[in-house]
């Protein structure tokens, strides 16, 4: 069956399905689809960049992974990662150490450490020697 398809009409399937993917990939009404899981429509991001401002923990975690993963801009990351960390979850803290920690250099940034690492301990203890033990790690191997 293949080698009775022309050459042109193989080009053309491949230039539609080419067309089509691009067009679903750029589109801003898609919905967040499992295969994309930190797509974010552009209604959607600003629906949940208002929850966030208000303290939404949800909304800012979910922007947070957005632009860490999907949209690849640390400091916006960095930024609804401070709103998250704020609430109860412990990962949102876990993820803001880790990024934090780029910056040793900064007292600010140590010190931001340094509380988170106490906010986690209150929680889990484990997790926070955990990131303490990486944190003293990251300093020694630092030059």
């Amino acid at each position: 069956m293949i080698k009775y398809l022309s050459l042109g009409f193989i080009a053309t399937l491949f230039c539609f399905a080419t067309w089509f993917a691009v067009d679903f990939y750029r589109s801003d009404s898609k919905p967040a689809a499992s295969h994309f899981p930190y797509s974010v429509s552009t209604d959607e991001k600003a629906d949940l960049e208002r929850k966030a401002v208000l303290g939404d923990c949800d909304a800012s975690t979910r922007l947070a992974q957005y632009y860490l993963y999907g949209a690849l801009d640390l400091d916006a990351a960095t930024k609804y990662l401070r709103v998250a960390a704020k609430c109860s979850d412990i990962a949102p803290k876990e993820y803001l150490v880790n990024i934090l920690m780029r910056n040793l250099d900064n007292p600010a940034a140590t010190a931001e450490i340094k509380l988170l690492i106490d906010d986690i301990r209150k929680i889990d203890p484990e997790k926070a020697t955990k990131l303490e033990d990486q944190l003293n790690a990251t300093k020694k191997s630092k030059p």
